[in-house]
């Protein structure tokens, strides 16, 4: 596991060298948790998918679907296309399908679920140490300070990782 969650968050500071502690947090909240804390309703879904989708422009720079080890990333804006309502219904769909297989969040996880999520910021942390993330191992420190006092809830993208990568 420790490989494997290594690989996944180097990948993302190498594709992502914007992202900041909250981006590499999400990042690793999805890889464990997958999307089971968002929505469960295909319609609300699908509305939500529309919604971020009007306001992206084509991207030829990434692809539309990235590994996060037991889930995986969907980009609505790849291959040089935005996806369109077939894809993005058929996308909400799978979306509530997949929030079944995976627990709602790190409170309703089960022990070994809450460790490897644990384990997981440990591994950033090691790697912010090491200088292979975009931010210092002081400033992951930080920010994870304050998320464990949250009680370690999903989060979104920090609004510079937003600006640089819709």
């Amino acid at each position: 596991m420790k490989q494997a969650m290594k690989a996944i968050i180097a990948a993302e500071a190498a594709k992502r060298p914007f992202a900041e502690p909250t981006d590499i947090v999400k990042l690793i909240y999805q890889s464990v948790f997958g999307n089971a804390h968002m929505i469960n309703d295909e319609k609300v879904a699908f509305g939500r998918l529309k919604k971020e989708a009007e306001t992206l422009a084509p991207r030829d720079d990434i692809c539309h679907c990235e590994s996060l080890g037991a889930s995986v990333r969907i980009n609505l804006s790849a291959d040089g296309k935005v996806l369109s309502d077939g894809p993005l219904r058929l996308l909400a769909r799978l979306f509530c399908l997949s929030a079944k297989r995976f627990p709602s969040g790190y409170e309703s996880a089960d022990e070994d679920k809450q460790q490897e999520f644990l384990d997981a910021l440990d591994i950033a942390a090691g790697m912010a140490s090491e200088g292979t993330l975009p931010f210092s191992a002081g400033e992951f420190s930080d920010y994870i300070s304050k998320y464990r006092e949250m009680g370690f809830p999903a989060v979104s993208h920090s609004d510079r990782y937003r600006e640089a990568y819709r």
